[in-house]
This record gives C-alpha cells, structure tokens and sequence, in this order.
C-alpha cells in the first residue's frame, strides 16, 4: 500500500513538472509573439575589485554583468555614496565619454554622473539587443573606510546597501589589504544575508573574498576588518581605542547570527516533522478507509454470454455498460429509449412510400383505458412526440419530427423534454440499484486531514509574513508548499469517482461477456448458437452496446437467407414487424443501426436549439472589447537597473 502511494506521489509530482514546464513554454511562446520587444534580461553578477589604500580610502571596481534575452537595451543606471569620487565608466577595457548634464538622446559609450538624494546617479548609455551579455566597469574612490585608532584601524565598507532593489544571482568581494595585514594579524568579519561567507584567499594572506549567492531586494553586503594599528599610517586618526568593543559587536553579532541559524534549523526541522506527520496521518487514514475508492470485484462469469443477461430497459443498460467509460450522450439515451418504446410493444414502426423513397413513422399504439405502462423518462418523451411534434396524433413520420427538432421556434418544447427526461432518467438510474450512492460521502479523518493542511499552510502565510525572513524564508515556504501538495494529494486520493454496487459489477460483467459474444459469434459453430428467433432481444440490446451494425454485419454473412421473407417466417424471425432488417427498409434506415443514427441526429439537432438560447446572458461565453474607465493598470519601481 505504502508502495503505491507513493508511485501516486511520483506520478503526481511528474505531472506537475509536466504541467509546469508546458505552461512555461507555452506562455513564453504566446509572450514572445505578442510583444516580440518586451524587455527581458537577469542581472548576473557583481564583481567588486577593492584596494585599501594607504591613507585609508578604497579603490573600486565594479564589474556588472547582465544578460540580455530579449527586447532592445541603452542604458544602465544605479545609486551611489555621495562620498564617492573619481567615478568612471567603461566595458571590457574602453572607457566611456563622461557627459556634463543629462543629454537629450542616448548615445552608446557615454555615461554621467547626475545628483541624487544623499548621494550620485550614474547613467551608462550603450546599445544591446538580446540574446546577449555584457560587462560594464563602475570604478571609484571612497574616503576614510579605513581609520586609524590608538590600537587598531578599523576598515568598514558597504557594498551593496538596502536600496538597491535589484536582485543579483552572484555577488563577489575581493578586498586587496595593506602590506603589514595578513590572515595572520586581522580579524574579518562580513554582514548580510546568512547564507554569505567571508574567508581569506587560501592562496594569498592579503587578499579577503566575500562572496554571497541569491541576493534579494533590499538586502545588503557590507564588511569590517580589525588591521593592526600600523598598517595604513596615512588613515585619518582618532585617539580612541575600539579594538575590544569591535570584538564585542561583532562577537554580539555572530552569535546572534548563529541564534538565527540555529532557530532557521529548528524551523525547519519542526516544518519537516509537521509535513511527515501529515503525509503519516494521510498514508493510514487512506489505507484504513481505501475500500471506498477501490472498485468491487464482479463475480467470476463465462467469457461469452450467449442471451440477454437483464430484461432491463436500453438506456440503463447502455449506461450500465458504459459506466467506467464515457457515459452516452443524452441523444443516444434518448433514441435508446424511443428504440426501447419499439421493443417492448408501445410504439409501432411503420413505412409508407414517398416517391422513390419509404418514409418511416413511429405510431402510438392504442391501449386499454388510454394509459401506459411507461417508466418516469419515457414520459416527457412520449409528450414531446406526439402532443408537441405529432400536433395531438398518434402518429409521427421521423421527417417531420427532424423538421420540428430543428426549429428555432419548438426550443420550448425541446427544452421541456431535455430536462424532463434528464432529471427522471437520473432518479430511474439511481433507483436501480447499480450505482454505489452510499460511498460518495469523504470520510471524517480524511476531511479533517484536508482542514490540518489548510491550517499548516496558514501557520506558513503567518510565519512568512510576520516573522523575520532570515528565520521564516525557508521553514515557511517548505510548510507552505508541502502542505498545500499534500492536500491536492489527498483531494486526489480521495476525489469522487463514480462505483457501481456489487449488484452493478455482477450485471456489468454478464453484459460484457454478451458484448465479447456480439465481437466473436461469426466464428463459433453452428451448435453454439443462439436459435434464430432469440436474435430478437440479442439485437435490439446490441443497440445498447452500440454494437449494432456489427451484429447485423454478422447474421446476413452467417445467415445469407435473412432477407428471404419465407426463411424468416418458417424460423419465426419476426424483428419487431421486420422493420430493422427488412430489405425495403435497408437502404432507408440501414437496418437498426440506421434507425438508432437518424434518431441520434434528430435528438442532436434538438439539443443543439436548447443549447443556442442560452450564450449570451452575461454569464459566461467569448470576450468582449472591455474598458477602462476605472483607472488603475500601472505601476513601477526605482533602483539599479537597466533599460
């Protein structure tokens, strides 16, 4: 058991992908065709170059890397220190044209450097079209991130601040330190996202590398080394000493980083324990209750069943038949059904020439007392025949009723007789004992299941957004997410589908094994078949089983004299007044195959007049043109960024 649900869960997550990865293409393909010029590009990386100098300013270089997938690109900007001099733009080594005032048009390999609130805007200008990538060199100076104390000099620097609100895959630091500073003398500490890491080159003492991956909007990067006192003699002096109280702040903040890393674990592992727990109390109450989404196992039956295993009426059989497969539509029922009212003796089918043709009509037959023995369906369609398309006669030529059917005018009548025999055909299929109605209920742990996913997923919306996100980003979004799959996969485990009783199994068992005698029974001996006159009910049942024109296939090539009126009157073949096989009905009607085609047309053309009236109430249907009157639709954003 525990086996197979999880070849559910594999074949769930493989559909998902599937889904996942179609919609994908997809969207991108109906995106490129309708805007070929959107802007599309990632903001790759940033590679920051810094030399401490030795009168305590730091020489940078940025280097941003973008790809540009799609869509047409002039320009790049981003916001820097007001401290910071010497600004300088270039790409792969050829240095821009430096502007003095914002120009009217954007020419490539030019940039300027324009005020901003507490700080400078560099613009770049250039010329790009995707698919491509492109490296641009940001280069300046920043004063005093060195400064010296009577027992140490402390270097603090902010990369990347909270206002930038790109988010780049890669941000790297290399910081080139003083002579007389090495791993052996200072202490280095970096700031930022948790998942950062500050280190000294393997290869070279004086060389510090940060390097932080995924760096989100509003997020920072900044460092603080302890170098030893004499290490940058030309730094701005302050007769201070800080060396002890930076090694506590930073220490401070270590170990509340590890309190952070510690609680982010602690999340996580408690967000595990609930999803394993849930997929546990999901794995048990399925298995307890799993007999209500299994089928019942049919009572062992011949392979070929030789007479009509139920004198059941042709629509349930046909439904019975069919009911693990595509249910027939409400045409076929109906025609089923007039084909039925034919079998049991309450219509009569009868023919008359008309030119060169024979025109069919369907006659009420006359009862005692004015009343019939009809089912709850058969009703409405009694009514539509002979009081709404037979104006009040007893008799209807299926020209007329053709006629009639298709009128725009007779939809009321259509309509009456669509919902009418829907509604009692349903309730007559309910009461027949075949459809299991006592299983469609979900069983209370399972629904208590689905209510302990909506509540995890809940707890996950809370912690995602009132919790502080270097604690809750990864906890949250595994309980969110693995809770809301475990709740699809209970509703799918558990999802309604329709079972038959073991009543219905058994008889739909017997009714296939008639279905395999209808495919085969050419090639059985004469001996073990059925007499001739049998064939009555076996034929007008194939009918049912939409076998029909197969089994009359079968019986003029087994039985050649089946159109010999005198053979069929010596075996007692009578087929219902010999109006399905009869040779003068063969070529109007096709035999019963025939007749059950021009009834299903007759049924479509009427169903698709009730449908026609109903498309165009404002309740659902195509688009229109739409409008804007109430405003809104825009939006936007500010910082670093490309365009």
């Amino acid at each position: 058991m525990l086996l197979r649900i999880w070849k559910i869960i594999g074949r769930l997550i493989r559909w998902l992908m599937a889904l996942i990865i179609v919609s994908l293409i997809v969207f991108a393909f109906y995106d490129h065709l309708t805007d070929p010029d959107r802007q599309v590009f990632s903001f790759d990386r940033i590679d920051y170059d810094v030399t401490l100098e030795s009168d305590g300013s730091a020489r940078v270089v940025e280097t941003r890397s973008y790809t540009f997938e799609r869509g047409r690109f002039t320009f790049g900007w981003f916001n820097l220190a007001a401290e910071a001099t010497d600004i300088q733009v270039s790409e792969d080594g050829r240095a821009y044209l430096r502007l003095d005032s914002q120009p009217d048009r954007r020419v490539p390999n030019q940039y300027v450097v324009l005020p901003a609130d507490e700080g400078h805007r560099v613009e770049w200008y250039y010329e790009a079209r995707g698919p491509e990538t492109r490296h641009f060199q940001i280069s300046y100076r920043v004063p005093d991130v060195a400064i010296r104390h009577t027992d140490a000099v402390v270097y603090f620097q902010k990369y990347f601040t909270t206002a930038d609100t790109a988010d780049v895959r890669r941000i790297e630091v290399a910081v080139r330190l003083p002579q007389g500073a090495d791993a052996g003398n200072t202490l280095i500490w970096g700031h930022g996202p948790a998942q950062g890491q500050v280190n000294f080159d393997p290869d070279d003492d004086n060389l510090v590398l940060l390097e932080v991956k995924d760096v989100g909007e509003n997020q920072y990067v900044e460092a603080r080394f302890l170098l030893p006192e004499d290490s940058v003699p030309g730094a701005r002096r302050e007769n201070t000493a800080v060396y002890d109280q930076v090694l506590a702040e930073e220490n401070e903040a270590a170990r509340d980083a590890d309190r952070v890393r510690l609680l982010l674990r602690v999340a996580t592992l408690l967000a595990v324990l609930v999803l394993l727990a849930l997929l546990v109390l999901l794995i048990r109450y399925y298995r307890l209750h799993r007999s209500l989404y299994q089928r019942l196992r049919a009572e062992p039956v011949a392979p070929y069943l030789r007479d009509v295993p139920a004198q059941i009426p042709l629509p349930i059989a046909a439904r019975l038949f069919r009911f693990y497969k595509r249910n027939p539509a409400q045409p076929e029922l109906i025609s089923l059904t007039i084909l039925d009212l034919i079998r049991r003796g309450i219509l009569l089918l009868e023919s008359e020439p008309n030119g060169s043709k024979q025109e069919l009509f369907l006659r009420l037959r006359p009862s005692e007392g004015g009343s019939f023995n009809v089912h709850g369906y058969e009703a409405p369609l009694l009514d539509f025949l002979f009081r709404d398309a037979a104006a009040g006669a007893h008799r209807l030529g299926l020209s007329q009723l053709k006629r009639f059917s298709r009128a725009y005018k007779n939809r009321s009548a259509s309509t009456s007789l669509l919902l009418g025999f829907d509604k009692a055909l349903e309730k007559a299929w309910n009461q027949s004992g075949y459809p299991d109605l006592k299983r469609e209920e979900t069983p209370a742990p399972l629904r208590h299941h689905r209510l302990a996913c909506l509540a995890a997923a809940g707890l996950a919306f809370l912690i995602l957004f009132f919790v502080d996100a270097a604690i809750s980003a990864l906890p949250g979004a595994l309980l969110m997410g693995g809770s809301v799959f475990l709740l699809l996969l209970n509703l799918f485990l558990t999802r309604k589908r329709p079972f038959l009783t073991q009543l219905g199994e058994n008889e739909r068992a017997r009714w296939q094994a008639l279905a395999r005698f209808f495919q085969d029974f050419s090639a059985f001996d004469e001996k073990d078949l059925p007499e001739i006159g049998l064939w009555e009910d076996l034929l007008i049942y194939a009918a049912a089983l939409s076998m029909a024109d197969q089994v009359l296939k079968q019986l003029q090539m087994r039985y050649p004299d089946l159109d010999n009126w005198t053979w069929r009157n010596q075996n007692y073949y009578y087929l219902y007044g010999n109006a399905f096989t009869s040779n003068r009905f063969m070529s109007q009607t096709t035999g019963l195959s025939g007749l059950q085609s021009s009834l299903n047309q007759i049924m479509q053309s009427a169903h698709s007049v009730v449908r026609s009236q109903s498309s165009s109430s404002g309740g659902g249907g195509g688009f229109s043109g739409g409008g804007s009157s109430g405003g809104g639709g825009g939006g936007g954003s500010s910082g670093g960024g490309v365009g």
